[in-house]
């Protein structure tokens, strides 16, 4: 749906489900700092309208299952956290 660039990082921002793109955020467009202060309300991204509404979040993995994934990611493109290094 997007690329999102944050100091050495690049990469996509993904869509779990085939679908349209039915609004975009404005005001993200003039101020892309929003999207680090507040990603979870004013700095959304896009709404989009999935394809097949009833199976849109069948990929989307929760809890301990998302926990288990995000490793798995972190450990096969070897990750590393600048602030955790010592």
């Amino acid at each position: 749906m997007a690329t999102l660039e944050s100091g050495k990082w690049a990469g996509g921002v993904p869509v779990p489900f085939a679908g349209e793109v039915i609004a975009r955020n404005e005001q993200l467009l003039e101020d892309p700092h929003l999207i680090n202060i507040d990603p979870y309300n004013d700095a959304w991204i896009a709404r989009v309208k999935p394809d097949e509404p009833q199976h849109a979040l069948d990929n989307v993995k929760t809890g301990v299952e998302a926990l288990a994934a995000l490793e798995a990611w972190i450990k096969r493109y070897g990750v590393q956290c600048m602030r955790c290094s010592e």
